[in-house]
This record gives structure tokens, sequence and C-alpha cells, in this order.
């Protein structure tokens, strides 16, 4: 937004430039040094502000680069705190399932020895 306003200030400052380059001369007694003064003063100007705009564009390009760091190292670590806690669930439910499977385990083997058990008396009695 910045780059737009100052570029659009250089552009004018060059209309005015060519307006003022182009414009016919009232009278032949019009001294060429007052002209050739004012567009010294303009060139000057003009170059000082180039100058700020590249420093202005320069300090947005590091404070860009800060800021984007700064989002970098934020989101690196909250990548990090999403896979510990990834990481968390996981163990949570692995353990789960081995106490569900080692539950299910002993359940199956008594039902197992219970069915055992009673065919065996059938076929002992």
């Amino acid at each position: 937004m910045l780059e737009t306003i100052l570029l659009f200030a250089i552009l004018i400052a060059a209309v005015i430039t060519m307006a003022i380059l182009m414009r016919p001369k009232i009278e032949n007694s019009f001294d060429d040094s007052i002209l050739l003064n004012k567009l010294d003063f303009l060139e000057k100007n003009q170059q000082r502000f180039e100058n700020e705009l590249k420093d202005e564009f320069r300090q947005n390009r590091s404070e860009l680069a800060s800021n984007l760091s700064g989002f970098q190292s934020q989101f690196l670590e909250t990548l990090r705190e999403i896979s510990r806690n990834q990481q968390d669930q996981l163990k949570n439910i692995s353990e789960s399932s081995r106490q569900s499977i080692f539950s299910l385990n002993q359940t199956l083997e008594e039902k197992l020895s219970q069915l055992i058990a009673k065919k065996t008396k059938k076929q002992q009695g």
C-alpha cells in the first residue's frame, strides 16, 4: 500500500516536471536561469524522495522478515505441541487397547475353560 502511494507520488512529480518543461514561454524576456533553478530544485527533491523511498522499502523488507521469522517460530512451536498431544493420545489409545485386549483374552480363557469343563463333565457323566 505504501509502495503504491510512493510510486504514485513519483509519477505525479514526473508529470509536474514534464508540464513545467513543455509549457510554452509567455515572454521572450523570461530568464532561463529561473527555469533551470526550478528544474535543479525538482531534480534534487526527486532524488531525495527516491532515497527516502528506497530506505522505506528496505525498512519494510526488514520488518517483514522479522515478522515472518516470528510467525515461523510460533508456527513450529504450535506444530510441536500438536505433535506431542497426538503422541500422548496415541499412547493412551494404545494402552487402552492393550488393556481391553487383555481383558477380552481373560474373559475368553475363562469361557473356554468353563466350556471345556462342561464338555468334560458331559463326557464323564
